[in-house]
C-alpha cells in the first residue's frame, strides 16, 4: 500500500517590523498665553519634544509679529533658553505664559566683504522705535551699528552711507532703501570708518539683507526669526 504524501504546511508571513509612530493624541497639548493688554489665547497643539524656540515663532505667527520681537515669561521667569524643550522648561498641557514685545535687537549678524582685505562688520542692528507714519502704516526705525576697514591698496573706502536694506514684503515685493541718517565715531576714509547707520522699514517686512557701500560687497541675512 502506497503512502500518503504528508499534507504542506501553510508558511507563516514574517511579522511586520515595528515602525516609528507619531506622537499620540495624548501626548499633545496646550498652554494658555496672555498678553499685558489682557488678550488670552491657547497655542497650537504642541509636543514635549519641541523646544522654546517653536513654541516662539507659532505664537508670534499667531500675533503676526517677528518672533525676535517676542519674548516669553513662565512665573515671571524670563524664558531665554530657545534650544531647550518645553519638558525641560517644566512647561505641559495648561502651562500659563505671559507674552511681551520686545524691542527687536541683532547682535554680531555678520559680514558684507569686498574681499580679504576690505569688509564691513555688523556689530548690532537695534529698534529704536515703532510709530504709525502718515498713512497709519506702522513702521520702524532701526540702527546699525557697523566697522568697515581695508588696506588701502585699493584706495578708499566706499561711501558708508550709500549701504543699502533689502527688504521683502508680505505681498513679496523687495524694496531697497538707503539710510535716513548716520553717526559715524571714526572716520578715517583710508583705513577705518565705524559708526551708525538709521533705516526706516515697515514694521511688517518679512525678510531682510543689508549690502555695505555702493557696489561689490556681500549681503548679510538679518535673521528676523530667531
Amino acid at each position: 500500500m502506497g503512502s500518503v504524501p504528508a499534507p504542506a504546511l501553510a508558511e507563516t508571513a514574517p511579522a511586520p517590523a515595528p515602525t516609528a509612530s507619531a506622537p499620540a493624541p495624548a501626548d499633545m497639548f496646550r498652554v494658555n498665553v496672555t498678553m499685558l493688554s489682557g488678550e488670552s489665547f491657547q497655542s497650537d497643539e504642541l509636543a514635549s519634544t519641541d523646544k522654546l524656540r517653536d513654541l516662539i515663532i507659532g505664537i508670534a505667527t499667531k500675533l503676526d509679529v517677528w518672533p525676535c520681537r517676542l519674548a516669553l515669561t513662565l512665573e515671571s521667569q524670563l524664558l531665554q533658553q530657545k534650544d531647550a524643550t518645553l519638558q525641560e522648561l517644566n512647561i505641559s498641557d495648561g502651562t500659563e505664559l505671559s507674552a511681551l514685545r520686545v524691542p527687536f535687537k541683532l547682535q554680531n549678524p555678520g559680514v558684507s566683504r569686498y574681499n580679504a582685505h576690505y569688509y564691513c562688520t555688523v556689530r548690532l542692528v537695534e529698534e529704536v522705535e515703532v510709530v504709525d507714519n502718515s498713512e497709519g502704516i506702522p513702521t520702524m526705525t532701526v540702527d546699525i551699528f557697523f566697522e568697515v576697514v581695508g588696506n588701502g591698496a585699493l584706495g578708499q573706502l566706499q561711501d558708508p552711507r550709500e549701504s543699502k536694506m533689502a527688504m521683502r514684503m508680505p505681498d513679496h515685493e523687495v524694496v531697497c532703501k538707503l539710510c535716513s541718517s548716520h553717526a559715524f565715531d571714526e572716520a578715517d576714509w583710508s583705513r577705518c570708518i565705524n559708526g551708525s547707520l538709521r533705516f526706516t522699514v515697515d514694521a511688517d517686512v518679512k525678510q531682510a539683507k543689508f549690502t555695505f557701500g555702493e557696489s561689490g560687497y556681500s549681503t548679510i541675512e538679518l535673521n528676523l526669526y530667531d
